[in-house]
């Protein structure tokens, strides 16, 4: 699984990116950028399924970069990491559906939990989209069988017919 980064205070993601134990929260592959349009070129380019993104950045918001995320239909779960408790900026943010919002400093047993628990949604939708297809594919094999069952029996009828 991969994760992105996003914070404009490069010491921060740099940190962030160097002390968590990302391997032991599911993680494999940590990405950094450090405002969205560097973000954006990085979900394009990569195959990333959660993003730790900060609200106020220079030029374009942590906030706007989710909703091109949305708008874009890329399959993203996010967790915004912010200085800031304001209860607007959080009702945006479950209104875009975010997955978790911690308000920073925060220690990182906090932030490796919120990362444990969407690592865990994210494995939940994977084996529900999993079964799915198993149901589906299933599904269709029984249809496709009985059509074919069909297709003999009427061609045993038109025999039976042609015999009469």
């Amino acid at each position: 699984m991969n994760i992105l980064i996003v914070n404009d205070e490069i010491l921060t993601a740099e940190t962030m990116k160097a002390d968590m134990s990302w391997e032991s929260l599911g993680i494999d592959q940590v990405y950094t950028a450090y405002d969205a349009a560097s973000a954006k070129v990085l979900i394009q380019e990569k195959d990333i399924q959660m993003i730790l993104l900060d609200i106020e950045m220079p030029g374009e918001s942590g906030m706007s970069l989710l909703g091109w995320i949305r708008e874009n239909q890329y399959d993203i779960e996010c967790i915004f990491l912010t200085c800031h408790a304001n209860f607007e900026y959080a009702r945006e943010a479950i209104g875009l559906g975010c997955q978790d919002y911690i308000v920073m400093p925060a220690d990182n047993q906090v932030i490796g939990d919120g990362v444990s628990r969407v690592v865990e949604r994210i494995c939940q939708k994977q084996d529900h989209r999993r079964y799915e297809r198993i149901g589906k594919e299933f599904i269709m094999e029984k249809e496709k069988a009985l059509d074919e069952k069909n297709t003999e029996k009427h061609k045993g009828e038109d025999v039976i017919s042609q015999i009469c």
